[in-house]
């Protein structure tokens, strides 16, 4: 092999073991503390170093200054801090050497210390009871002049940031949903000291309720409550009484003249029977006298003659042993004639007497 080959073998070498290292230092440490990173004063607390199987030095770093190291043992190296006091609260990482090199430092676990000042107290603005998509606001006040406010979420072992060193004690939930719902504390601090915080405030429920049962947010008044009108068809008794009165008024007028109207129609139509009748009676009566103007007298005999024919035919009728007899003096003229000219007997014309039954 040439001096070439020689140089391009040590090459594809070293960049091989350089592609090992930097892929054995890849793997970044994960730091955390025991019981959470707010740690009362003079508490002890145990911090957890996570790094590479392959590990044989772990290092706990308090900002940029080394604060414990530790023998690596595979995966995980523990750093007790005895007591937390003003000192030890603050910015932590870690990191793990490797025969092959130094990996790259974790993410900062920020310890604080609390139990430093007196706890503030945390309230819900408009109300602990939020219905769905609504919208609540927490608010931590305290009697000393703090200028950072940080409210947390508690959820079993867990317990979430919800604003990281605000400025104003208020903090505003847009949008309720479901998950808002849980146990909420505060604490407050100085911004020159951001490690030294306050108590916890008393936790705070925060219920989250269905959309149609909202409280309503009326204020109460002292007193008794004025009872709602009693309704019937969506009006009040009053009012629906008085439409019931008037309706009953109007229908009893109506039938009213609906009875007036058919006695009318009944005397209408008796009067008119009785008057056809008559009329009829009367025409018929005109008529045989203007036929019997046409008639000659011995056709006027008869037709008498069988007036008093038919009367006898009817039992009702009959009239026995009349007490006299009455004579009957038709003139045959025309009447235009005046009657009260003519003479009593004409002497030039026969004379027809016939006998009348008188009823």
């Amino acid at each position: 092999m040439g001096p070439a080959g020689t140089a391009l073998l040590c090459l594809g070498l070293c960049m091989g073991q350089g592609i090992k290292a930097q892929a054995e230092t890849f793997l970044r440490p994960t730091l955390e503390a025991d019981s959470g990173p707010l740690i009362p004063k003079g508490t002890p607390v145990i911090l957890r170093c996570k790094g590479h199987p392959g590990a044989t030095w772990y290092y706990l770093m308090m900002g940029e200054t080394q604060s414990q190291g530790a023998v690596g043992a595979g995966m995980e190296a523990n750093f007790l801090i005895p007591s937390m006091t003003k000192d030890t609260a603050g910015s932590y990482h870690c990191l793990y050497k490797t025969q092959s090199g130094i990996s790259e430092t974790s993410e900062p676990l920020e310890l604080v210390m609390t139990d430093l000042f007196s706890k503030p107290s945390l309230s819900a603005a408009p109300s602990q009871e939020v219905a769905l998509g609504r919208n609540v606001t927490l608010r931590c006040q305290d009697k000393q002049s703090f200028d950072r406010f940080v409210f947390y979420k508690e959820g079993g072992a867990d317990t979430s940031q919800l604003q990281n060193k605000m400025s104003q004690p208020d903090f505003l939930i847009p949008v309720v949903t479901a998950a808002h719902g849980g146990l909420y504390r505060c604490y407050v601090f100085h911004s020159q000291h951001p490690y030294l915080w306050s108590r916890s405030s008393d936790p705070l429920e925060l219920n989250i309720t269905a959309p149609d049962s909202v409280p309503s947010q009326v204020p109460e008044t002292s007193g008794p409550r004025p009872e709602p009108p009693d309704m019937l068809f969506g009006l009040t008794r009053l009012q629906a009484g008085i439409l019931i009165g008037i309706s009953a008024l109007l229908i009893l007028l109506f039938l009213f003249f609906l009875l007036f109207f058919l006695l009318r129609h009944h005397h209408q139509h008796q009067a008119r029977l009785r008057t056809g009748g008559k009329e009829a009676g009367v025409e018929e009566t005109l008529r045989s006298c203007s036929q019997a103007e046409d008639v000659p007298p011995a056709s006027l005999y008869e037709a008498v003659k069988g007036v008093q024919i038919d009367e006898r035919r009817k039992p009702s009728a009959l009239v026995e042993d009349p007490p006299e007899v009455t004579y009957a003096h038709l003139i045959h003229k025309t009447p235009s004639q005046h009657l009260e000219h003519l003479p009593l007997f004409p002497p030039r014309e026969s004379t027809l007497y016939a006998p009348l039954a008188i009823q």
